[in-house]
């Protein structure tokens, strides 16, 4: 017991030295267990610690032996966490602890973290699994892995259910699940709980776009009462397999159908800005402080019949622009592009127009082989040509491919919403 708690504390006596907040903590492999656990995140929940609480992007915890207790002590960590974006807690002691799934969903729906990882934790079964999944509310969670978890085909409905959603009032699913990639490998899951997880993604859900079910046969002989006439047919190898492939369908659609969503809702805010735009001015205008630029460009505005639609007409005219986005898309994109404060500054200083340029690639020997900075002499602002900065395998940083996730993710266009009446087909040809 002294041993780990002796550990814990080098750890900690190592952080405290440390004049600014780290951004990793990678403890693989350790015995921190729980006492451990709970002792380090003490710390790092505590006043003492709250320099690296705000600086961590990634733990990675795997193989410590750590049970409900120091689970709890990461629980409270990750509560309201906006730094956080990776952590890893596989093939560690964790058991079926249903007051625990729970806490654990709510402090990563407060949370901004985008990977979880619950792999290798054989004890946890169903029952914590279904908890957690029916209590989980993230937007920012784009990767879950609970691999070898302990489940039986008895989660399918429970996944079927997170993956899809509750349906409002209206029929319509409203969305519990923006995971982009799931992975479920090395269960029990059987051929029944893997069509059913398809039927789901089939059914109602747009964002997931990597799912792995592989190894998820049922342990034993098949039964000799197995016949093909159930829906998901015979539980062999031969038929998981089909499954995987038909799944392999669905998500090349939730790829299509993202890609058609993220590039109709840069089309729409374009336009919109240009016609939907109120600039200060022009409310100052309309109060009767009137400067003379404006007075000489009233009478383009007159001669433009748009502008003397109504508001809701002038929005319709937008949404043909952008076809499959969802009026509630179609909202959040007009509201963004009204807001002069949501316009880029027009005048960066060269310090920081530095730290905000690419990163660019470095495989070629001639930088404009691949991309280049243009910096403007006039503003100093710095952007990439065209986003070819990051090469051809795009593993480096474009500022303009931020730029647009940023307001990708501010107006929510990730992936397709479906409404009433107005459903794609599965297939993107």
């Amino acid at each position: 017991m002294h041993h780990i708690f002796a550990g814990a504390q080098k750890v900690i006596d190592e952080l405290k030295t440390r004049r600014n907040g780290i951004t990793k903590l990678v403890l693989n492999h350790n015995v921190l267990q729980d006492e451990g656990t709970a002792h380090l995140f003490c710390y790092l929940t505590s006043d003492a610690g709250a320099k690296h609480r705000a600086s961590l992007t990634e733990i990675c915890l795997n193989r410590n032996e750590i049970g409900s207790q120091g689970l709890y002590a990461v629980v409270e960590f990750l509560r309201d966490n906006i730094a956080l974006k990776t952590l890893y807690l596989a093939n560690n002691r964790l058991s079926s602890d249903g007051v625990l799934a729970g806490a654990l969903a709510e402090a990563v729906s407060s949370s901004r973290l985008q990977l979880l990882s619950l792999s290798g934790n054989n004890a946890l079964g169903n029952g914590f699994i279904a908890e957690f999944l029916g209590n989980l509310r993230s937007q920012y969670l784009v990767d879950l892995e609970m691999n070898t978890a302990g489940c039986t085909s008895d989660i399918a409905q429970p996944i079927a259910e997170w993956l899809v959603g509750d349906p409002d009032e209206r029929g319509i699913p409203q969305r519990k699940c923006s995971v982009q990639t799931f992975k479920c490998s090395g269960n029990n899951l059987g051929a029944r709980g893997v069509w059913e997880i398809k039927q789901a993604i089939e059914r109602g859900n747009w964002s997931l776009m990597h799912l792995e079910v592989h190894a998820n046969q049922l342990p034993g002989p098949p039964p000799l009462d197995d016949v093909d006439e159930e829906p998901w047919g015979p539980e062999t190898m031969e038929r998981l397999k089909a499954l995987e492939q038909e799944i392999a369908l669905l998500l090349r659609r939730n790829e299509y159908w993202k890609k058609q969503i993220e590039e109709q809702a840069l089309v729409l805010l374009r336009y919109s800005r240009l016609l939907l735009l109120q600039s200060a001015k022009s409310i100052k205008a309309r109060s009767g402080e009137v400067s003379q630029v404006q007075s000489r460009s009233q009478p383009i505005r007159n001669n433009f019949a748009f502008f003397a639609l109504p508001l809701e007409l002038q929005q319709y005219i937008l949404s043909f622009f952008a076809p499959m986005l969802s009026s509630a898309q179609c909202a959040r994109i007009y509201n963004y592009a009204a807001k002069p404060s949501t316009l880029p500054p027009l005048l960066v200083s060269p310090k920081k127009a530095a730290s905000r340029g690419c990163l660019l690639d470095p495989s070629s020997f001639y930088g404009s082989t691949i991309g280049f900075e243009v910096v403007s002499a006039a503003t100093g602002a710095t952007r990439c040509a065209e986003g070819q900065c990051m090469g051809a395998a795009h593993s480096l940083s474009c500022r303009r491919e931020e730029d647009r996730g940023r307001y990708l993710e501010a107006v929510d266009c990730r992936v397709f919403e479906p409404e009433p009446k107005r459903m794609p087909s599965n297939s993107p040809n």
